[in-house]
């Protein structure tokens, strides 16, 4: 999965940095201010930063090359030339970034072994030819032996932090707790995460509307950020609510779940402007709340609670591990 917040110039956008944790075989490109982060084992990490414009991003590599007639960010190919595309998209040169690949070598046979999940010997050299041939230039190059590494990689000044953690599992399936600390995701207008503890996903809401998803016996569940009610033109995009909504139904199906099981809440769809005199088809907020509602009540997901409307903007955090949600309210 790509997180590509390439255009962040709506009302709804994050002031100071906000913490993006990314999973194995996602994406995530943007501009400063942002802080990517992952928990990288026997996988690849690989940062890309533009000192000039302060933009760049992360990827968490699971496989080096991806199969024939199939690409996914999973793979690191697929991903590498992902990076160059934005690049070209912002009309910087491959070469202008720093490059920096992490991983991890398990032992002595690890730089011999080319299964899966491994992070040395042959994968890196893949992943080194894959930079040369997109012209992206290789500025470090971190193979660790020890533990796993948290990896930190800030936009606004190109810094990466590494935190070893040894001997620690990802997810205790048998207990809600986890030796690992949950980790935050900030979705940015029209972004949705679906996922399972532990894990704390937040967002920043003006009239846009967030949805929040958690599943009590599987500890499973996520978050959108809706834009605008519905898409148009056959184009279907997690800005819209309509493309959300349907995204969440996939998802819950997928991890073999009911809609009906999970516990909903609504935020968001303030009016931003309230002196301002709007025609109908400007009051966005109203319309992403009915929307929004209107959609999960087709879908049979159970409302728990709804906080909407006001002029106030919201941070909304849910925290995947007792589905809590915390709202801070702020006056414009």
């Amino acid at each position: 999965m790509a997180l590509i917040a390439d255009e962040r110039q709506g009302n709804d956008a994050a002031v100071d940095a906000m913490e993006i944790f990314i999973q194995s075989g996602e994406l995530y490109f943007g501009a400063a201010p942002a802080i990517i982060s992952t928990m990288l084992h026997s996988r690849i990490a690989i940062t890309f930063w533009h000192p000039k414009t302060k933009i760049g991003g992360m990827c968490h590599i699971v496989v080096p090359d991806s199969p024939e007639g199939s690409c996914d960010m999973h793979y690191g190919d697929c991903a590498i030339a992902e990076f160059a595309k934005l690049a070209g998209k912002y009309k910087t040169p491959a070469r202008e970034y720093e490059v920096r690949v992490y991983g991890k070598k398990d032992g002595e046979d690890a730089m011999q072994d080319d299964s899966i999940n491994k992070g040395g010997g042959k994968n890196i050299e893949k992943i080194k030819n894959f930079l040369k041939l997109n012209e992206f230039d290789l500025t470090e190059l971190d193979i660790d032996v020890n533990g796993s590494r948290k990896i930190k990689f800030d936009l606004h000044d190109g810094r990466v932090y590494k935190k070893i953690i040894k001997k620690t599992p990802l997810i205790k399936k048998e207990s809600v707790k986890s030796d690992v600390d949950a980790m935050e995701i900030f979705l940015h207008p029209g972004e949705l995460y679906f996922g399972r503890a532990p894990t704390i996903v937040s967002t920043l809401l003006g009239s846009c509307v967030a949805a929040t998803l958690w599943h009590s016996k599987a500890m499973i569940g996520g978050m959108c950020h809706i834009i605008l009610p519905e898409s148009q033109g056959g184009k279907c995009d997690m800005k819209y609510g309509d493309c959300a909504i349907a995204e969440f139904v996939k998802q819950a199906a997928k991890y073999a779940t009911k809609t009906n099981e999970y516990e909903v809440h609504i935020y968001g769809g303030s009016d931003m402007f309230p002196g301002m005199k709007k025609s109908e088809g400007m009051k966005i907020g109203d319309r992403n709340i009915e929307k929004v509602k209107e959609l999960l009540k087709f879908y049979k997901f159970h409302i728990k609670e709804i906080d909407t409307g006001g002029s106030n903007s919201r941070k909304i955090k849910l925290d995947l591990s007792n589905g809590s949600v915390g709202i801070r309210k702020a006056s414009k």
